[in-house]
């Protein structure tokens, strides 16, 4: 009784529908079922890309169009410079070859700011270790009584850090807005 009861009221809701209502409620369905998909491949394992591909395939025209955008929207939001994106690069690729190519340009870019790091860290510690050494010459002290620089605890590695950091999340958020305009 109650089930014929909720079929009654949804078909009296849907004849109460305007079409430009029945097109947003059909979105909003669209919306949610990618966010699903979207956290599904992000937060499960054993879902691979081939599921996700699988999914995807379920949808036509619009559609897809909708569900391809939500999921890229969510998985480039993911997209960090610190850690390793290979699931959301795989991800992303699987959405189409237009995203696969663009998505290259964040592990690029992920080098490029690793070695600007290695890079600064050498010259930094190099730098430590001269002015160390220019104030124990000063002390008349002489000889190898460097012991290893800890150049993460020097405040001036935070500082080239962030600068390193800030200059190559601006980077990547071009990238991320190039990955958007498709």
């Amino acid at each position: 009784m109650p089930k014929d009861f909720l079929e009654r009221m949804k078909e009296l809701m849907e004849e109460k529908l305007t079409p430009e209502d029945k097109e947003k409620a059909k979105r909003e369905r669209y919306i949610g079922e990618a966010e699903g998909l979207a956290n599904r491949f992000l937060n499960i394992p054993s879902y691979r890309v081939e599921d996700l591909t699988r999914d995807l395939s379920k949808y036509e025209g619009d559609a897809k169009d909708i569900v391809t955008k939500v999921i890229l929207s969510k998985f480039v939001k993911k997209v960090n410079l610190s850690q390793n994106n290979k699931r959301v690069v795989e991800g992303i690729s699987a959405l189409g070859s237009e995203y696969a190519e663009k998505i290259k340009e964040v592990e690029s870019l992920r080098n490029e700011r690793e070695q600007a790091i290695q890079q600064r860290y050498t010259q930094l510690k190099k730098e430590i270790e001269r002015s160390i050494r220019e104030r124990l010459n000063q002390l008349k002290i002489s000889g190898s009584a460097i012991g290893d620089v800890n150049v993460e605890a020097n405040e001036a590695w935070y500082q080239i850090l962030s600068e390193i950091n800030l200059e190559y999340d601006k980077k990547l958020d071009i990238v991320k807005q190039k990955l958007l305009s498709y």
